[in-house]
C-alpha cells in the first residue's frame, strides 16, 4: 500500500471544503464540477507551500501525492487507485498468476511460522511429494541443495534475505521444526490453485508445470478420519480457475458416490461473483430450476444487477456442512447466504471457527458490498465499491454483521475439523 504524507490529509480536506462551496452555485454537470476539481487542486499544486516539520524540507506535491490522499481520505478500504504496475500485478493475482515459493509468513517469538501456502505453488508440491502438511511449522535455516551457505532464521527478514540470493530456478532447502528431510524448492512463476478435494482414501489436486494452468490429479494421501460416504473440499478463493476446479471435484465426488461434503471455505475473501454463481450451481437444487437467484446488486442510483446461475448442475448430497472462520468474506458469505436461503445449508450444519478463544457465537467476518474496477487512459485504474449485496431474499445484506454460527458450532480454528465432522455424522 501506498504510504500518505499527513500534511495531505489536510491539504486534501480543504479541497474537499472547496468543492463543497463551489458546488453549491454550480450548474449541475460533470463538467463544470470537473472545471472546479481541476482548478481547485491546480490552484494547490502551484501555489500551496508546504515545510516537512520533521525534516524542516520543502514539500513538493506531485500527481501520486494527490492520488494517494483522494484514495486514503474519500475511499473505503476496500477501494484502491492502480498505476500501470499495480494493474498488471493486481490483474495477474487475480487470475492466480504469481512468483515465489509459495507461502505467508508470520514472526512468532520462536521464529518465522508458515501461515499458508499457495496450492501449486513450489513448497506445495515439494511438500505433496514428501506427504507432509508445513502450514503451522516454524522455518529452521536455509540453505544451499548441499548444505552450504547455511543460514539460520529467527524472523522474516532473514528468512527474505536468504531466498533472495537464490536466482529464479535455483533450487534450495528449506529446514522445517520437527521435519528431518529439507524441502527442496525455488522461486518460480506459478498459477494458484484455489480447490482440493479429500475423502478417506485419496486427495484431488490441481497441479502444473510452472506458468501453466493446474489441472486435476488424484493422489494417495486421503484424510483417514472421514467415513466412507464423506467427502471434504477445502475452497480458497474465487479467483482464476476456481469455477472449473470446483466442477471438477464435483464431479469426482458424483463418480465416487459420496452422500455427504465437507465444503471448508475459511479464509475464504471471496472474488468473481460469476465463480460463485458457477459454484453455486453445483450446491444449490431449487427443485432443480434453472436461472435461480444467488444475489443481487444494489447500486447507489437505485439500480440492482442479479446474480443467478443459468444452469442447474446441482449434486445431489444427503447432508452439507460448511466451515467458515472470521476471515471468511464476501462472496463466500454470499454462498452460505444462498444456501440458507434456498434449504440446501442448515445453520445447525455451519460451523464457524476463532482463531481466538470464543467468548460467545463466532461470526464471518461481514463484507456485504461490492467493487467494480475502472479503467484509466494510461494503463490505469481505480477500483470503487459501487454496491451493496444482498442475498436472494432481497432483503438481508450482512456488511458489518456478518454471519452468526450457533453456539454449539462456535470453536477454535484447530477444532473446526472435527467438529464439522460430527455435525456431518448426526
Amino acid at each position: 500500500m501506498r504510504k500518505v504524507n499527513k500534511i495531505l490529509i489536510g491539504v486534501l480536506s480543504a479541497v474537499i471544503l472547496i468543492i463543497s462551496f463551489f458546488g453549491g452555485f454550480a450548474v449541475s454537470s460533470c463538467v463544470n464540477k470537473s472545471n472546479e476539481l481541476n482548478w481547485t487542486v491546480g490552484m494547490i499544486y502551484k501555489h500551496y507551500y508546504a515545510i516537512d516539520p520533521v525534516t524542516g524540507e520543502k514539500i513538493t506535491l506531485t500527481e501520486e501525492d494527490f492520488i494517494n490522499a483522494i484514495t486514503y481520505t474519500l475511499l473505503d478500504d476496500y477501494s484502491d487507485y492502480y498505476s500501470p504496475d499495480e494493474l498488471t500485478e493486481y490483474e495477474a493475482s487475480r487470475q492466480g498468476k504469481t512468483y515465489g515459493i509459495g507461502v505467508t509468513l508470520q514472526n512468532t517469538g520462536s521464529g518465522v511460522r508458515i501461515n499458508s501456502i499457495a496450492w501449486n505453488s513450489p513448497i506445495d508440491k515439494a511438500c505433496i511429494a514428501k506427504n507432509i502438511d508445513p502450514v503451522g511449522r516454524v522455518i529452521k535455516s536455509v540453505s544451499d541443495v548441499d548444505g552450504q551457505n547455511l543460514t539460520i532464521v529467527n524472523d522474516y527478514t532473514e528468512f527474505s534475505s536468504a531466498i533472495n540470493r537464490y536466482d529464479k530456478s535455483v533450487l534450495f532447502n528449506i529446514n522445517l521444526d520437527g521435519i528431518s528431510d529439507p524441502v527442496t524448492v525455488s522461486r518460480e512463476d506459478f498459477t494458484e490453485a484455489y480447490v482440493r478435494y479429500y475423502d478417506n482414501k485419496n486427495a484431488y489436486v490441481f497441479v502444473s508445470d510452472y506458468g501453466k494452468t493446474p489441472v486435476g490429479e488424484e493422489i494417495n494421501s486421503g484424510k483417514s478420519e472421514l467415513p466412507d460416504d464423506t467427502a471434504y473440499i477445502e475452497f480458497k478463493r474465487f479467483n482464476g480457475g476456481a469455477s472449473e476446479q470446483f466442477a471438477a471435484v464435483m464431479q469426482y465426488l458424483k463418480t465416487l458416490g459420496k452422500s455427504k461434503l465437507i465444503l471448508d471455505m475459511r479464509s475464504n475473501g471471496g472474488g468473481y461473483m460469476d465463480i460463485l454463481t458457477d459454484v453455486a450451481s453445483y450446491l444449490i437444487n431449487n427443485n432443480g430450476k434453472n436461472n435461480t437467484l444467488v444475489a443481487t446488486a444494489k447500486y447507489k442510483d437505485g439500480t440492482k444487477s442479479d446474480y443467478s446461475f443459468k444452469s442447474n448442475n446441482y449434486v445431489p448430497l444427503d447432508k452439507l456442512t460448511v466451515i467458515a472462520n472470521e476471515y471468511s468474506a464476501s462472496a463466500t458469505e454470499c454462498l452460505i447466504g444462498a444456501l440458507l436461503t434456498y434449504g440446501d445449508l442448515s445453520k445447525d450444519n455451519l460451523v464457524i471457527t476463532s482463531s481466538t478463544t470464543p467468548t460467545g457465537v463466532n461470526k464471518t467476518y461481514g463484507k456485504g458490498i461490492m467493487q467494480t474496477t475502472f479503467y484509466g487512459p494510461k494503463n490505469n485504474a481505480i477500483k470503487l465499491t459501487t454496491a451493496y449485496i444482498y442475498w436472494p431474499d432481497g432483503t438481508t445484506n450482512i456488511h458489518g454483521k456478518g454471519i452468526e454460527a450457533s453456539l454449539e458450532n462456535s470453536v477454535l480454528y484447530e477444532d473446526g475439523f472435527s467438529r464439522a465432522l460430527a455435525v456431518s455424522n448426526d
